[in-house]
């Protein structure tokens, strides 16, 4: 009996491990009747996007973290890495854990350009950069999404806005859908998008 629970615990661990990080490239939606074999989905306004996003390189701004702010391994923030965020430095962002468009993690790299890992939001104090726009390529098919005005939109990409509030808090202030196919001439290719509250439409997607 002894070793059965030995093992049934290990079993536990092991599923744990796989469901923390198994990679989501799907997006959070229910998926109803298809158009010309494009998969189709609704869309929803109960959530925002849940994911990891990288940000754009050359859009990577600077940060204040609290001083002793532990740096984890990973976005779950359930692996500790042991160090720890020393002083008054600066550390620059270069991806954000969102969990229905609140800010949960940033993944940061020290000075020298080198990732070290993930810090709590809870432990973010300054933001540095102006606002900016992260735009992350779906790794899903092509989506198609009912609008308003029964017309249907193509994804291939989202474009996150990243925007400081008064007072240093970050949040995640909108987002872009781009629209890429012509579908039966009554959507037109739009490159520029129409943006969306954060609220508007749920994505999962990893970077």
């Amino acid at each position: 009996m002894k070793f059965a629970n030995i093992k049934f615990k290990y079993v536990g661990l092991t599923m744990a491990a796989l469901l923390a990080t198994a990679p989501i490239t799907t997006t959070a939606l229910t998926a109803i009747a298809g158009q010309n074999n494009r998969t189709v989905q609704a869309a929803t306004t109960t959530s925002g996007v849940t994911g990891e996003f990288a940000f754009t390189p050359d859009k990577a701004n600077g940060a204040h973290f609290n001083d002793g702010a532990k740096i984890f391994a990973n976005s779950a923030l359930n692996s500790d890495t042991g160090r720890t965020i020393q002083g008054p430095a600066v550390y620059t962002m270069v991806g954000v854990a969102l969990d229905a468009g609140n800010i949960t993690a940033y993944q940061v790299a020290n000075p020298d350009g080198q990732v070290v890992g993930w810090v709590a939001a809870a432990d973010f104090k300054a933001y540095l950069g102006p606002e900016s726009t992260h735009t992350v390529d779906l790794s899903t098919p092509v989506i198609m999404y009912a609008q308003p005005d029964s017309t249907w939109r193509s994804v291939s990409d989202i474009s996150i806005i990243i925007k400081a509030d008064p007072g240093a808090a970050l949040k995640v202030k909108s987002f872009v859908l781009n629209n890429r196919a012509q579908i039966s001439g009554v959507i037109g290719t739009n490159n520029a998008g129409t943006r969306y509250a954060a609220d508007v439409v749920k994505l999962t997607n990893n970077k």
